[in-house]
């Protein structure tokens, strides 16, 4: 797997109802292990899809595996409340704030 999109090993907590000050820190530095805090931060906006199709697609996959991790990082309860961010790591990171 490339070391860039890949899922780092993580061992905190996963988010739940009493500590997301304490995950939002683990998260942001798992999801900087990788491009997709990049995403998240508004660091690295959107290619457009036809225009730049391969800056795109590196996009696309910092994006899906940062939208991945958070959401393997939240306890079952919360998944269902994120599951329509599925496609979108920025509006995931928001909706969990």
């Amino acid at each position: 797997m490339d070391s860039a999109t890949s899922a780092p090993a993580s061992t905190f907590k996963p988010l739940a109802e009493n500590n997301y000050h304490e995950w939002k820190f683990n998260m942001q530095a798992l999801l900087q292990r990788n491009m997709g805090w990049l995403i998240i931060s508004d660091s690295w906006p959107e290619p457009d899809r036809k225009e730049e199709a391969a800056a795109w697609c590196e996009w696309a996959k910092a994006n899906f595996n940062a939208a991945g991790i958070m959401y393997s990082h939240v306890d079952a309860s919360i998944q269902p409340l994120i599951r329509e961010f599925l496609n979108s790591s920025k509006e995931m990171w928001g909706k969990l704030e």
